[in-house]
């Protein structure tokens, strides 16, 4: 009978799947996004958060909720983060820069998969808003946006660009390792979108039943359109000054 509880306690309700099995650890941003910070001469990498009542702690293999997803919930998510580390940071040779008067505006690639690409973002949007982690209190979702979210990942679905449109930038500074702000929810001429950090890159991703604005319509994922990601100066952005104030609110 002790073995029968003990096994009943550790199951749960995927919150993805919706079937009960047993939890897994459940990394909401993949670990191979940051890897990079994993391996500093600093030891292990500390988080940092200006969120009232979080304070420094490290966080050895980053941040993973144990009470999200069972193994099948996370097979499905792992489909996605494959495709995304692949593309994104294997396969650095097919990001081909595109200069305006010798800056580096944006990168282009010829050819991706729009399904897995977009699905693996929008996971990472849905995941946030299930965990029960402080540094993602602020992806609050409507209900039915969380569930057409859990249909999109678990179908694998090719929806239309502009429902929940996906722009993504990539930060061109090295030298400072994969940037882990906590989401935020900026407007963006008056359409609502949440941003994503995950390393070097950051997503745009609208919950707005408004139209994409420009510019940013001309850079949203586009099934047989040239992947774009917009390339962002981390030291002149207003993340940079941010990073600033919480460090030295905590050196405090």
């Amino acid at each position: 009978m002790a073995e029968s509880r003990k096994t009943t306690k550790q199951k749960i309700v995927c919150a993805l799947t919706r079937r009960e099995g047993k939890p897994i650890k459940c990394h909401i941003v993949p670990r191979s996004f940051y890897e990079d910070m994993l391996d500093q001469e600093d030891g292990p990498c500390r988080l940092y958060s200006n969120i009232p009542g979080t304070y420094v702690r490290r966080i050895p293999v980053g941040g993973y909720d144990a009470g999200i997803v069972t193994l099948e919930g996370e097979r499905i998510l792992s489909r996605y983060d494959d495709y995304a580390s692949d593309l994104l940071l294997k396969n650095v040779e097919a990001l081909q820069p595109f200069m305006v008067k010798d800056n580096l505006e944006a990168w282009r690639i010829k050819q991706y998969d729009y399904k897995l690409l977009k699905g693996f973002v929008l996971s990472l949007l849905w995941r946030m808003h299930v965990s029960t982690r402080k540094e993602y209190i602020k992806v609050q979702l409507a209900d039915y946006m969380e569930e057409e979210l859990r249909k999109i990942i678990i179908e694998e679905k090719e929806i239309d660009p502009d429902r929940y449109s996906v722009i993504l930038c990539r930060w061109l500074d090295k030298g400072f390792g994969p940037v882990m702000l906590n989401p935020d929810r900026p407007r963006e001429k008056g359409v609502n979108f949440y941003r994503v950090f995950f390393g070097i890159y950051f997503a745009l991703i609208k919950v707005d039943r408004r139209p994409t604005p420009d510019p940013f319509s001309e850079f949203m994922l586009t099934p047989g359109k040239d992947l774009q990601i917009i390339s962002k100066d981390l030291k002149e952005s207003k993340e940079w000054q941010l990073m600033g104030k919480i460090a030295r609110a905590n050196e405090k």
